[in-house]
């Protein structure tokens, strides 16, 4: 059995011993070049943690970046685009891998920002196979 560990910038507080099964997503393409998602997942590694799903099998909760659940939407009354979140994963995104394992180790950070700005952390260890 091989054991890999992952560090997500999400939370995913999963107790030890729960089973999970990982879902590894990448950009769909066509993208336009030098957009958002080119600079947010400028390197392949990076991408795979950025874009990973994962269903903890004995509560049936997932744990994803919002990013996966989006659709940008025209321009808001602001200017900005609109967000909506979709009950479905966003059709931008293509499965990569999938893999199935026990969670053997779980630490949730946050990692101190300004008041407005606190990046949260989950680093997991996945026994696989």
């Amino acid at each position: 059995m091989d054991e890999q560990t992952l560090q997500v910038t999400f939370l995913a507080p999963i107790p030890v011993g729960h089973r999970v099964r990982l879902c590894f997503y990448r950009p769909a393409p066509p993208r336009s070049p030098g957009g958002w998602m080119d600079r947010m997942f400028a390197d392949e590694a990076r991408a795979l943690n950025r874009l990973i799903l994962i269903e903890d099998l004995q509560t049936g909760i997932t744990y994803s970046p919002a990013v996966l659940w989006e659709r940008r939407r025209g321009q808001g009354a602001r200017g900005d685009e609109q967000l909506l979140y979709l009950p479905e994963l966003s059709a931008s995104f293509i499965l990569e891998r999938e893999l199935s394992g026990r969670i053997r180790g779980c630490r949730v950070l946050t990692r101190s920002g300004n008041a407005a700005n606190h990046r949260m952390i989950t680093i997991l260890t996945v026994q696989t196979g």
